[in-house]
């Protein structure tokens, strides 16, 4: 483990005990009345060259209870090295002691229906539709498309023996039938799914005639300002309602990718644990009165959180823009085996304990998930 991750680790740990005390306070739990010169005594005496009088002392701070938390993190680092271990040692059992209250809420899938350009009569039929938009002088999402592929494959599309293969049909699995046509496949493919990642792919003039549905207006409101993922999300609906005969109609609405995750008002802290192998957007709702501490996302693929006002945890494979692998992180769309123990021990690396409930399935169904604590 290097130092930096430690010290990630640690700021981790330090936001979530300032997050329970505030927690703690919004539930109306107060410090007992005691004056400063009493506290300041006693956080004194944990120096104490007597053993008696230094746990008397910490015992007399640990009977205040968590509300006292947020004073002691407060506090200056001590010049006292048993000072310091016994603070430590303190916030340790006061968090052991809250961290019973916090309800870890867990959501996972393994796909979010992230739309891709993926069957192989769609990929041939898009490089067809480019191709007749070429040279129409009017503009058109088939013209767009082509302006933006890359040249290299802009020239293979005008090559003779690549429009005969795009006239070759299928094999009984769905399969184009030679080696040549599985390649033009596979680089006709990635050329298309490069274009969902450009923020140009759009423009009035070129799609003029499309209407689209009012999330992905917003998005384009704000689009100097959208996160790679959400780049992708609004390029693939966009396509999807150009091509309605390419791309299916059913992933193109607000459920594709974006899972909505509603924290009902709850009297007991809560942290979210979303998950997802697949590509996702999670749009996070708290109520004003949802006693949301934290959001940790775990995924394969890459994830985005919007609308969370509190500390959010990344523990994702891979990344955008570009593929960066990392090797701490974790995915779980079912309550067993080992995905499941990974992400449990990652909450317990964490967090100190693993997650309180779990909702998981294959596939989302659009449907917005409401996270109530209190039940």
């Amino acid at each position: 483990m290097t130092c930096m991750r430690v010290y990630r680790e640690f700021l981790l740990v330090l936001c979530l005990f300032v997050a329970i005390g505030h927690g703690t306070a919004r539930a109306g739990e107060n410090l007992p009345v005691i004056s400063k010169e009493q506290l300041s005594e006693w956080i004194g005496q944990l120096g104490d060259p007597s053993f008696k009088v230094r746990d008397a002392a910490q015992g007399k701070i640990l009977d205040l209870g968590v509300a006292v938390r947020p004073i002691l993190m407060a506090m200056p680092p001590s010049d006292s090295a048993e000072i310091r271990t016994r603070i430590q040692q303190i916030l340790k059992t006061l968090y052991q002691r809250e961290l019973a209250r916090v309800h870890i809420y867990g959501v996972g899938f393994y796909t979010t229906n992230f739309g891709k350009l993926s069957t192989r009569s769609a990929v041939f039929s898009a490089a067809k539709e480019a191709i007749a938009a070429k040279n129409k002088k009017s503009p058109s999402p088939g013209k767009r498309v082509w302006e933006l592929l890359d040249p290299f494959m802009q020239k293979t599309l005008e090559e003779v023996e690549t429009l005969k293969i795009l006239d070759e049909q299928l094999n009984a699995s769905g399969l184009p039938s030679t080696p040549a046509a599985r390649k033009l496949h596979l680089d006709l493919r990635r050329s298309f799914e490069k274009l969902f990642n450009l923020p140009q792919l759009y423009d009035k003039t070129s799609f003029a005639k499309v209407e689209l549905p009012v999330e992905a207006l917003q998005m384009l409101e704000r689009r100097p300002k959208l996160s790679p993922l959400e780049v992708r999300w609004l390029n693939y609906t966009i396509s999807s309602k150009a091509f309605p005969d390419l791309l299916k109609e059913n992933l193109a609405t607000t459920a594709n990718g974006i899972v909505t995750v509603h924290v009902s008002p709850s009297s007991k802290p809560i942290i979210l644990v979303l998950s997802a192998y697949e590509s996702t957007i999670w749009k996070v709702v708290a109520d004003p009165k949802a006693n949301l501490l934290q959001v940790i996302v775990g995924g394969y693929f890459p994830q985005e959180v919007i609308g969370a006002k509190v500390p959010i945890v990344m523990k994702i494979s891979q990344t955008l823009p570009g593929v960066i692998r990392n090797q701490d992180y974790f995915y779980c769309y079912t309550q067993s085996g080992t995905t499941y123990q990974r992400m449990n021990n990652h909450l317990q690396q964490l967090l100190g304990k693993g997650v309180d409930q779990f909702s998981s399935a294959h596939s989302y169904d659009g449907a917005p998930i409401v996270i109530k604590a209190d039940d």
